[in-house]
């Protein structure tokens, strides 16, 4: 199946009220859409400030009032289907060339802005403390809680609840300053308690909540081989970078001070290792520390999630796609998406190490002036 060129929009938005669609006047289109635990979405293209400050004028406004970080927002529209957003987050360089200036402006997804509200008691303005519920839940109520600090300010994130998955209930104490996005990221790749899961952000602010074993389809219609093979959906390349920093154990420090002398040894310690790594290749520790931690059981599920990123050094392949062969997009056939599940079948590689059924943690796309996509996916095997 061969897909037509996709037709794109970019679509800007002050203030929450929509201004305009850019795409005629953008150059050099790119975004990224990313699963929680790998960060915030992003896109980025270019403007010339004359032509851009013309199209403004044309609209009601000029390039100074749009030039507003946080208050300027995007969408990426492909094909009628609204991908994702985001806000402007920062002031773009300005180095004139003559008469003109080309302006890169780069566009944080919305977990981003999570990152500007700190966790707390309003009321005391000291940590929040324990809260215990489903993880599902305590999530929602920490991006209502920025709503909340952000319209009580004066100006709200807007950001709404959609779906919430049912997670198990988790116990949280917060001892110190944690900014939402921080202890969101912190939670959600977790090997224990509520298990791994997904914060899914909609162009339009509004969120859903995903286990991970929800999140994203099993693609079963098109598999990506390798070498490329007439009549098939292919990767136009495939490679693999090198894996270091392997640790079949980890030991685990928390808040306290450290000494050989144990009346003055106030540190936690936890430990955990990885038997089947240690047999399969062999015994090797890494440190883990983090001084705002003062729950064991806290340190120990953070150390676990620490051994699952570093006792399996495997190659994880890194693929590239056109498309004109499959569709970035989250719905449709012959599509990929974050959180998708893919096959690669690739008949060079002797160890089989990039042969198999691998998740899509993140979606690069870069997009020609033509509406050519080349879509790069970074995997991780399932």
């Amino acid at each position: 199946m061969t897909l037509k060129t996709a037709e794109y929009e970019v679509r800007l938005y002050l203030d929450g009220a929509l201004i305009g669609d850019c795409r005629r006047i953008a150059q050099n289109l790119n975004y990224s859409r990313k699963r929680t635990k790998v960060g915030a979405d992003s896109i980025d293209f270019t403007l010339n400030d004359v032509i851009f400050d013309s199209w403004c004028k044309e609209r009601g406004t000029t390039l100074k009032d749009m030039l507003r970080p946080l208050a300027l927002e995007c969408r990426i529209v492909r094909n009628g289907v609204e991908l994702l957003g985001g806000f402007l987050a920062t002031m773009p360089a300005y180095s004139p060339l003559q008469t003109s200036a080309n302006l890169q402006l780069k566009f944080d997804g919305f977990l981003n802005l999570l990152g500007g509200v700190y966790i707390r008691n309003t009321t005391t303005n000291l940590p929040l403390g324990t809260v215990t519920g489903a993880a599902g839940t305590l999530v929602s109520n920490q991006i209502q809680f920025a709503n909340t600090v952000s319209s009580n300010a004066g100006k709200s994130y807007g950001f709404t609840a959609g779906y919430i998955d049912t997670l198990a209930s988790i116990t949280n104490t917060f001892e110190n300053y944690k900014t939402v996005k921080d202890w969101i990221c912190d939670r959600c790749d977790n090997a224990t308690g509520a298990g791994p899961f997904d914060v899914y952000f909609y162009a339009d602010k509004k969120y859903d909540i995903y286990a991970e074993s929800n999140f994203g389809d099993v693609i079963t219609d098109w598999v990506a081989f390798y070498p490329m093979l007439i009549n098939n959906t292919s990767a136009v390349s495939i490679a693999a970078s090198e894996v270091g920093d392997f640790a079949s154990a980890v030991v685990g420090l928390g808040s306290g001070e450290v000494s050989h002398v144990a009346s003055e040894n106030t540190a936690l310690f936890s430990f955990t290792k990885d038997t089947d790594a240690i047999q399969k290749y062999g015994y090797y520790e890494t440190l883990y520390q983090d001084s705002s931690i003062s729950t064991g059981s806290v340190l120990q599920r953070n150390i676990q999630a620490e051994l699952w990123n570093t006792s399996n050094p495997i190659w994880q392949p890194q693929i590239s796609l056109k498309g004109i062969q499959v569709a970035p997009t989250p719905t449709g056939d012959h599509k990929i998406w974050i959180g998708d599940i893919i096959t690669i079948n690739n008949s060079e590689d002797l160890t089989g190490m990039t042969n198999g059924d691998f998740r899509v943690n993140e979606l690069s796309v870069s997009v020609s002036a033509a509406g050519d996509e080349n879509i790069t996916p970074v995997l991780e095997r399932v």
